[in-house]
Parts: structure tokens; sequence; C-alpha cells
């Protein structure tokens, strides 16, 4: 099943759910964190560095997967419990792609692999393991001539941790604990 797309003139980017799971699986995760969040918590935003893409998202009120603007798609569909299936290919004119994200446990999964066409293509799983928050993926890659960064933001939703209700509380635990500790959020 497909969660989300986001297609650009040199690339697209495809996340489904990975392990032959469906869409009924999904919207138990989907439910489960509806129950815990607060309504006016279970909100997210997706950025990407370059304004021309065609973005689709899985739209929960209406099982449907459609096209909409990347600011308004505020609701989240990466959860830090499934894991997920990103393909990412890029178009014939592409040439030295890498994919890079800040989480070491997601360091070197993107291996790309050259197609008969001439293009590139890098299938990887992404288990976020419970390792909820921001995730940046960094597409380096040169169209032509010229070197192109693309970057790609989205949160991975917490499916038992209500950020803004617990983590401060947690904070104060610590707090009490360990009075002169410091914690940077």
């Amino acid at each position: 099943m497909h969660i989300l797309s986001v297609e650009h003139e040199h690339f697209s980017l495809v996340i489904a759910l990975a392990d032959g799971r469906d869409g009924a699986e999904f919207e138990e995760v989907v439910q489960t964190a509806g129950q815990r969040h607060l309504a006016t918590n279970l909100v997210t935003a997706y950025v990407c560095s370059v304004g021309k893409c065609i973005f689709r998202i899985w739209n929960r009120k209406n099982h449907s997967f459609e096209e909409t603007s990347i600011l308004q798609a505020n609701y989240p569909v990466i959860f830090d419990k499934i894991r997920y299936k990103f393909t990412l290919s890029f178009h014939r004119e592409v040439l030295h792609p890498s994919v890079y994200t800040k989480l070491e446990s997601l360091e070197n999964i993107f291996q790309m692999q050259k197609t008969k066409e001439n293009s590139y293509v890098s299938p990887a799983v992404l288990d976020f393991r419970d390792e909820p928050g921001d995730f940046e993926l960094i597409l380096h890659y040169q169209f032509r001539t010229i070197p192109q960064r693309v970057s790609f933001k989205f949160q991975v939703y917490p499916v038992n941790l209500d950020f803004k209700r617990d983590l401060p509380a947690m904070q104060r635990s610590v707090e009490v604990i360990h009075p002169r500790y410091l914690l940077i959020t």
C-alpha cells in the first residue's frame, strides 16, 4: 500500500508499507496513535527544499491515495512502529546520485543500482525502531553537469508517546532527580 510519493523533474520517491502490510494494519496503528495523542497534537509537516514537486499522500478519511499540496498535508502517515519501503528512482540524465540521512541506524541503507536504461534506482526498507522525531532525507546528484541537493523532511510520528504532552513531564522528572542536568530539545 502506497503511503506517500514525491515526484520531481529529476527523481521520484515512493514510500509504501513494507513486509506485505495492508491498509487494515496501518489503520490500526493510526487509531492507536489517535487514541494516545490529543487531536491538536496529531499534526505534522512535510517539507521539500525544491518547490517543483508533485506530492501524493494517503488520505485516511476517504481511504485513497491523492495528490495535494505539500503544505496542506498536515497529518502523519510515517510512524515509529511500522517498517516502510522507500523506492528512489532517478531519471536518465542524473549522474552520481547518493542519499544521506543523519540517523546512524540507517547509514548506508540506500544503495544505488544502475538499470538497463542507464538510470539509477535505490530501494530500501526503513525501520525507524522507536526513533520518533524529525527525519531528513538528503539527495545529492548531478543533473547533466550541475550539482544538485534536495532535502525532504518529515516527522516520524510516535505511536505511544505524545511529545507535546509527555516530553515536558519527562524533562521535569529528570530535573527533579538531577537538578544540574541540562536538557536540550
